[in-house]
């Protein structure tokens, strides 16, 4: 619903991306934030982009699918003085978030609100915890872990028998 409340554009296209890679709103936005020459092509047709955590003064590499490689891909074209995919701050980046996220009825939204969705998510789905730590940006596991919610579909009578 966030982001078919967002306009067409850059603004729909930052929130597909914030939650494609669960990147900090500092990491897409400002000095630091990811330009074009951080994309990689891998052979089996996905994209890593190399994420640089200001947190952590480190890099990261965070994969992304073709269908929002599509979506950012389709940003290239529009007229910029800058080789910054968003060339906006972190304000303008929350902005953007709070104003879909009031459109769509999730007022209490935030960017890092749709981090913490997409790593919940991704351990939901069976992602491994040291995958979803490393592209979190997280350095110990233990932060991680803390999203790891028991959904109560299985109990661990399903590993072991008696």
């Amino acid at each position: 619903k966030i982001f078919e409340s967002a306009p067409l554009g850059r603004d729909r296209v930052f929130l597909k991306t914030v939650y494609a890679t669960g990147a900090r709103a500092s990491e897409l936005c400002g000095a630091k934030a990811i330009a074009w020459k951080d994309f990689r092509h891998r052979s089996d047709g996905n994209i890593d982009v190399m994420i640089f955590a200001t947190k952590t003064n480190s890099w990261r590499s965070v994969g992304i699918s073709p269908s929002v490689w599509i979506d950012i891909e389709s940003l290239r074209g529009e007229a910029l003085s800058t080789d910054k995919v968003f060339p906006f701050d972190r304000k303008r980046g929350h902005e953007i978030m709070k104003a879909a996220a009031t459109k769509a009825g999730i007022p209490n939204a935030s960017l890092h609100w749709m981090r913490h969705s997409r790593i919940s998510h991704l351990l939901e789905a069976g992602a491994p915890l040291p995958l979803v730590r490393d592209e979190a940006g997280h350095s110990n596991i233990s932060t991680t872990d803390v999203y790891s919610h028991n959904t109560r579909k299985e109990s661990g009578s399903d590993y072991l028998s008696l």
